[in-house]
C-alpha cells in the first residue's frame, strides 16, 4: 500500500502557511470565513457529492489526489446539522491542497477507492498522522484567526471575571473556563466548540491571558 510522507512542520510554520493562504485567497480577517465559497470560486475545486461516504468510511469529505475535486458526503453536505463540522473538513482538505498537493500528485492513486483506503487504513500511522495533524492545525488557524479569537475573548471579560468569582470549588479551573468560553463564541466563527477549545489551548499567550 502506498504511504504519504509529509515534511515535518512546526505549528508556527503551519500557522504561517494558513496566514499566507488568507492573504492570497481571502484578503481579510472577517469571520465567519466563507470556506465553501473559497473552495469553489477561489480555488476552483469541483465539489462532487457522493452518497454514503460518511456511512461507509466515516469520512465527511476528501480532496482528490489530483487536487482538482473535493468529494463530499451528500447527507453531510446538505443537512444544516453538519454545517460547522463540514466547514472544518473543507478547511482541513484545503490545507492538504495548499501544503501537500505536490506530495499527492507525485504519489498518485489508480482509483479513488485506493485513495480512500490509504487514508482510512493508515490514519493512525505516524506518517499519515502528521499529514492529517498538519491540516488540522491549518484549518483551525484559518477558521479561527488568532486576532479575532483574542477580540472575542476580550469582549467576554466580564463573563470571565464572573466565572472565576463563582468558581469556589477547587476542581473548577482553566479547562472549565475554556469550555465555557468556547460554547459562547463558537457561533461567531461557525465552528464547533471543540475547535475553539483547541485554538484556546494551542495559540500562544491565550492561556496565560485567561488564567488568573
Amino acid at each position: 500500500m502506498k504511504t504519504i510522507r509529509s515534511d515535518y512542520l512546526t505549528n508556527s510554520e503551519i500557522r504561517e502557511k494558513a496566514e499566507e493562504f488568507r492573504e492570497e485567497y481571502i484578503g481579510n480577517y472577517e469571520i465567519p470565513v466563507n470556506i465553501l465559497l473559497i473552495a469553489e470560486k477561489q480555488l476552483d475545486l469541483k465539489i462532487v457529492l457522493e452518497e454514503g461516504l460518511g456511512r461507509r468510511f466515516d469520512i465527511d469529505a476528501y480532496i482528490a489526489p489530483n487536487c482538482e475535486e473535493l468529494w463530499v458526503d451528500t447527507t453531510r453536505y446538505t443537512k444544516r446539522t453538519w454545517e460547522e463540522r463540514l466547514r472544518f473538513t473543507f478547511a482541513h482538505e484545503i490545507g492538504h491542497w495548499y501544503m501537500h498537493s505536490q506530495i499527492l500528485e507525485e504519489i498518485g492513486w489508480d482509483t479513488k477507492e485506493d485513495w480512500i483506503e490509504t487514508r482510512c487504513d493508515q490514519k493512525n500511522h505516524n506518517n499519515i498522522s502528521s499529514f492529517e495533524i498538519q491540516s488540522d492545525e491549518f484549518a483551525g488557524r484559518l477558521l479561527v484567526p488568532k486576532q479575532k479569537l483574542v477580540e472575542k475573548i476580550e469582549e467576554k471579560q466580564d463573563k470571565i471575571d464572573e466565572f472565576y468569582d463563582n468558581a469556589s470549588r477547587p476542581w473548577i479551573g482553566f479547562d472549565d473556563l475554556k469550555g465555557y468560553l468556547a460554547s459562547d463564541i463558537c457561533d461567531d466563527f461557525k465552528v464547533t466548540e471543540k475547535v475553539v477549545e483547541k485554538r484556546i489551548e494551542k495559540e500562544d499567550d491565550i492561556e496565560d491571558m485567561l488564567r488568573q
